[in-house]
């Protein structure tokens, strides 16, 4: 369904700002477009659906994953931990996966998502961010064996999210204690929704394991719903017992998810601990945020015994390497880490490697990010700006660096490509000669362009820590703007539209030089009015308001108490988030 175009229709706007940090799908995340373009009209399109109607309502505690520990292979702390059967990751092996389930039950469960985040008030940041994802139950078929008990439900955290064709988890002992696909209770199958070459999420996690970093195992499956094809899906292996015994050693740790989370006080309330949860523990976050404090002469001594240091730089040099923003060291974001008994020092595991092999980003302060490092994260910024920390990590970098292998990588493009490519499906076709041939560039150019920043001694980090995420109240800004419904989404708002934007932002009272306006459907149906000003300084900013698609008429928008991004890359207070009202 293509988005109606209509005339030019002018919007007055009264704008009470809230503000907060608002890098949650990464610096420009606010903004990120469907892989596909069809998001928005199949949320539209979509009956309503009640909330009720999911048959196992029990939501999950925070993320999307379970906080649970039953995961097979031995439920219990002390019970041996049996592997799954290798053959369910071969990598030139694609999954067929066929489920079956009430209509009623898959339109609820592919509307469902998180909307806007709720940053409001001092204490946002004091648990995980709930999950919005119920189970449904569904009759599984995996490569001709049928399961007919078995739950499905969605999963994703924001970027990843997607109607259309959302990524899902299906567990198979949720109602049949014991019941697995040859070792598996579960399957995680993620969308690619970020990478139309949908070859980014496994080729990154072989980089990750072949660096020696504890990465799950991931291969292709093909996803069909009540008929209907959904087309290639990373089929990735959950971080569960035994997965933990594997690479540890040791299944009855604890086992942390960390999603817009730091190793800061305020910050730490939002990391979801996963295993062994019938009592909150927090002892080994609590050591890294204190040997954080430490002074220059002991911090890497201290620092490593409350983590594995030296794992933990090849952790970070590896997510720099392949460009993985939207990781700890990028974003403090999609990282897990396990504190095994014993030493109980943390140990890195990476997460969401989607949008990894992509060229640098608009970064802070206007800047391209640096090829070299990222260090976004209280861990990475404090041992980089420290002067034998930097060191240790740009040798470790250099050594990543000269453990990469172009050719081979291009290989491996080669291989899946000729497993990927014949199963998309015709929609899916159109960008994905180019999200591959962008892949191959990233291949072929990244070891060179960080070793040009080795070579001069390294990138300057001068980016501090992000500021609290939680709001405070900021000003007032009044504006109009004349724009066509179905300008958004645009790589330039100024040549869709126009307007006045002007207010009080602090204590200052910029008045734009240029205004930009572009309305059009969101990525999740939700009608979208985005502003971009240009100020004198240089300063670009844009503003993200996200309204029902009803309200979106000729006249007066009218905002109540709305959710929307600022954007200024040129100025240290972009990224913000603001609350209408």
């Amino acid at each position: 369904m293509r988005a109606r175009q209509v005339r030019a229709a002018w919007w007055s706007l009264v704008v009470g700002l809230w503000v907060l940090g608002c890098d949650a799908g990464g610096v420009d995340g606010g903004v990120e477009r469907a892989d596909e373009g069809l998001d928005a009209a199949v949320d539209a399109t979509l009956p309503a659906i009640d909330p009720d109607v999911g048959r196992d309502a029990a939501v999950d505690g925070g993320s999307d994953e379970d906080v649970s520990f039953d995961v097979g292979g031995g439920d219990d702390v002390g019970e041996p931990v049996a592997q799954p059967d290798p053959g369910v990751f071969d990598p030139d092996h694609m999954l067929e996966v066929v489920v079956e389930l009430a209509p009623d039950d898959w339109a609820a469960l592919r509307v469902q998502n998180r909307g806007e985040l709720d940053f409001a008030g001092p204490d946002c940041l004091d648990e995980p961010f709930p999950s919005p994802y119920d189970w449904f139950p569904a009759r599984v078929t995996v490569d001709g064996v049928v399961y007919d008990e078995v739950a499905i439900r969605k999963k994703g955290f924001y970027g990843s999210v997607s109607a259309s064709r959302p990524s899902v988890k299906v567990r198979f002992d949720k109602y049949v204690e014991g019941q697995t696909h040859r070792g598996l209770t579960r399957l995680t199958l993620n969308n690619g929704r970020q990478d139309q070459s949908r070859l980014r999420t496994c080729l990154a996690y072989g980089v990750f394991a072949r660096f020696g970093v504890p990465a799950p195992r991931c291969n292709f499956a093909r996803l069909t719903v009540n008929g209907e094809d959904f087309g290639v899906y990373a089929h990735v292996e959950s971080l569960k017992r035994p997965f933990l015994a594997a690479h540890f050693g040791d299944a009855d740790g604890w086992l942390y998810e960390g999603t817009l989370s730091d190793f800061r006080p305020a910050w730490k309330g939002t990391i979801e601990q996963k295993t062994r949860t019938d009592e909150r523990r927090t002892a080994g976050i609590d050591r890294v945020i204190a040997a954080l404090d430490a002074p220059d002469d002991v911090l890497l001594a201290v620092l490593d015994e409350a983590i594995d240091l030296d794992a933990f730089l090849t952790f970070w040099a590896a997510e720099v390497l392949l460009g993985h923003w939207d990781g700890y060291s990028g974003n403090t974001n999609n990282f897990w880490f396990y504190e095994p008994r014993g030493d109980g020092r943390l140990r890195f595991i990476p997460w969401g490697p989607d949008a990894t092999f992509q060229p640098p980003r608009l970064f802070y302060e206007g800047q391209l990010a640096p090829e070299s490092v990222s260090a976004v994260g209280a861990i990475t910024r404090r041992v980089y700006l420290h002067p034998e920390g930097r060191a240790r990590y740009l040798a470790r970098m250099g050594e990543l660096v000269d453990g990469w292998d172009a050719g081979g990588l291009n290989a491996e493009i080669d291989r899946m490509e000729a497993l990927v490519g014949p199963a998309l499906l015709p929609r899916a076709r159109g960008g994905h000669g180019a999200a591959v041939a962008e892949l191959r560039g990233f291949v072929d150019r990244k070891a060179e362009a960080v070793r040009a920043e080795l070579a001069g001694g390294g990138a300057a980090w001068a980016v501090p820590l992000r500021r609290g995420l939680c709001t405070e109240p900021v000003g007032v800004f009044r504006g109009e703007f004349a724009t066509t419904w179905g300008a958004w989404p645009t790589d330039n708002v100024f040549e869709a539209g126009e307007g006045t934007f002007a207010g009080r932002y602090y204590e200052d009272e910029p008045v734009a030089a240029g205004v930009g306006a572009a309305a059009g459907l969101g990525e999740q149906g939700e009608g979208v009015l985005v502003i971009s000003q240009f100020f004198g300084d240089g300063t670009i900013t844009f503003v993200y308001i996200a309204a029902e698609v009803g309200r979106f008429v000729p006249g007066t928008l009218v905002i109540d108490d709305e959710v929307v991004c600022v954007f200024s890359y040129l100025d240290q207070r972009r990224g913000e988030v603001v609350r209408l009202g």
